[in-house]
């Protein structure tokens, strides 16, 4: 009677605790795997801002048949904007492209965190920092534009726009 009063039935407090760990091992990683969706995701808005603010240059460009030229060189400066093209009365072409530009920049720095954007004639587009572009600007070589943004390293870690020394992205633009 004794030797049946000794079977025992049930888990072990141990076999508890190897279950829970092993649980807790595979949520920490699902846990992980959620924080970098959710910078993926982010990294993927800004990608897709910053064709949407390329593609609304290359119309702003359409509109001004030949000008190509005036955007390049008035991205290479500050562009302001000139209260005269909101008026009725319009504004001479190169008062509407800097205007243009500089709405247009503003755009870019609202939409991208420490954004800034340029557009010229590049046949090495992938270098250059904001500070300093870097655009070739032979009259052969094609128009892209260039994006820098405070992006994520592979790692998740931010990093600042003004230390790239390369942009994030750069889009070509065929006019």
């Amino acid at each position: 009677m004794s030797s049946a009063r000794c079977a025992q039935g049930g888990y072990s407090l141990i076999e508890v605790l190897v279950s829970v760990t092993i649980l807790m091992i595979g949520l920490l990683g699902l846990a992980g795997l959620q924080a970098a969706s959710l910078r993926w995701t982010a990294d993927a808005g800004q990608q897709a801002a910053a064709a949407r603010l390329a593609q609304e240059l290359a119309e702003m460009i359409r509109a001004q048949p030949g000008e190509i030229d005036r955007y390049v060189a008035g991205a290479a400066g500050s562009p302001s904007v000139d209260p005269a093209c909101y008026g009725s009365g319009g504004c001479p072409v190169a008062a509407r492209i800097a205007t243009d530009l500089a709405e247009w920049r503003a755009q870019v720095a609202a939409a991208l965190p420490g954004g800034f954007a340029t557009v010229c004639r590049d046949a090495t587009p992938a270098d250059g920092s904001i500070a300093s572009p870097d655009c070739t600007g032979g009259a052969l070589d094609p128009v892209v534009l260039k994006f820098w943004w405070a992006a994520r390293d592979t790692r998740g870690r931010s990093t600042e726009a003004s230390t790239l020394s390369a942009p994030v992205t750069v889009l070509p633009l065929r006019p």
